[in-house]
């Protein structure tokens, strides 16, 4: 189910980091903690076609946060365009719905002007979930990728536009996180509980926000654990 949404390359490099602000393409990625570590993969840029055919430039990176013993609380697959197609303009056939055991919320149709789509998952084990977004990430995290939870639970969101401009946000959470408390209106598959939807509209928001604006600027929702 998974890998159908998430996009990512080859290893290239890797760097250590306490930045809250990196760039992934156009996007200017704002986290709201600084212990994350920064992986850049090669990414071949996003092939399109019909009228108008050719390559959007993007990039892809991973960025992980570790425990204090060293396991895996989060990882971040983050893939944006450098900008847009040369001529025309961009449509989509988006079929963004929810089905027994995961969460969607998007847009759906032909020859749409943009696509819009954020999904959440139940748990799933950790070790799969995490091969779920590719070798390259699990070889790019290096002995990271032996040091994860029992279970993550997944979010993505991803906008793109009518000049293809996009940006797409892949999250694995481990357990313990400390989300927002609210109500969600529609009814919740087993085992996804409110506060990853709601961190899933905030990422949503701030997806959407970058796409939008000449900045690209993206302030992702805060990922803190409880006893970390």
């Amino acid at each position: 189910m998974l890998r159908f949404f998430v996009i990512s390359g080859a290893l290239f490099f890797a760097a250590n980091s306490s930045a809250v602000e990196f760039s992934v393409g156009r996007a200017s990625i704002q986290f709201q903690e600084d212990q994350w570590r920064e992986i850049s993969l090669i990414d071949p840029g996003l092939a399109y076609g019909g009228e108008v055919s050719g390559t959007i430039n993007s990039e892809t990176k991973v960025f992980a946060k570790t425990s204090r013993l060293g396991v895996l609380d989060a990882v971040v697959l983050i893939r944006g365009s450098s900008g847009g197609v040369q001529r025309g303009t961009m449509s989509y056939s988006p079929n963004c719905k929810a089905a027994a055991d995961w969460f969607a919320r998007g847009n759906s149709g032909f020859k749409r002007p943009y696509a819009e789509c954020f999904l959440v998952s139940p748990v799933y084990p950790g070790k799969a979930m995490l091969e779920e977004l590719g070798q390259d990430v699990v070889k790019a995290l290096g002995s990271d990728a032996t040091k994860v939870p029992e279970v993550f639970q997944f979010i993505f969101s991803r906008y793109a536009n009518s000049n293809g401009t996009f940006l797409q946000v892949s999250m694995l959470l481990g357990p313990g996180l400390v989300g927002r408390t609210g109500v969600v209106g529609e009814e919740l598959p087993r085992g996804i509980e409110p506060k990853f939807v709601l961190m899933g509209e905030d990422l949503t928001q701030a997806v959407r926000a970058s796409v939008m604006s000449l900045a690209g600027q993206a302030k992702l929702p805060a990922v803190a654990f409880d006893n970390k």
